[in-house]
């Protein structure tokens, strides 16, 4: 599975927004789109699923933009990206069996959904503040090193 643009932005622009010391007033899209390298107008799109699924608060009015709707350690990586692209599934008879004739015989059905299943931990594990820690980036980097020399 690839993650989508959508979701990695996502990722980025609330990631941004948490690590902005605005002097507790709300973060511009602008602002973002300068930091990150994201495009305004790419962003205008990825904000209004975010405020949907109440990750983003929007503050309208001359000092506007946006805040997150909860604390950075309560935003969980799989929300940010669930609200961008909906369920995380490696394949789509995993979340809708009924779109697969073979889903119910199908040997790799479950490694399908063993692997959703596990996609989905990593990325509920994982909150916004975890991405601004240095101490959890460092042992995501040996636990990923370790990975990847399993399976070269």
């Amino acid at each position: 599975m690839k993650l989508s643009t959508r979701a990695r932005y996502a990722i980025r622009l609330m990631l941004d927004i948490a690590v902005t010391d605005n002097g507790g007033r709300p973060v511009r899209l602008g602002s973002v789109a300068d930091r990150t390298g994201i495009s305004r107008r790419y962003l205008d799109q990825v904000v209004m699923p975010l405020k949907s699924a109440s990750l983003l608060l929007g503050i309208k009015g001359r000092s506007g933009g946006y805040r997150l709707a909860r604390a950075a350690d309560e935003i969980r990586l799989g929300e940010i990206v669930e609200a961008t692209i909906g369920p995380v599934t490696l394949v789509d008879c995993v979340g809708a069996p009924e779109t697969c004739d073979r889903s119910e015989d199908c040997a790799a059905h479950i490694l399908y959904r063993y692997i959703s299943a596990t996609m989905r931990t990593q990325l509920d594990e994982l909150t916004l503040a975890d991405l601004g820690n240095p101490s959890v980036i460092k042992d995501l980097t040996k636990r990923t090193v370790k990975l990847e020399s399993l399976i070269q």
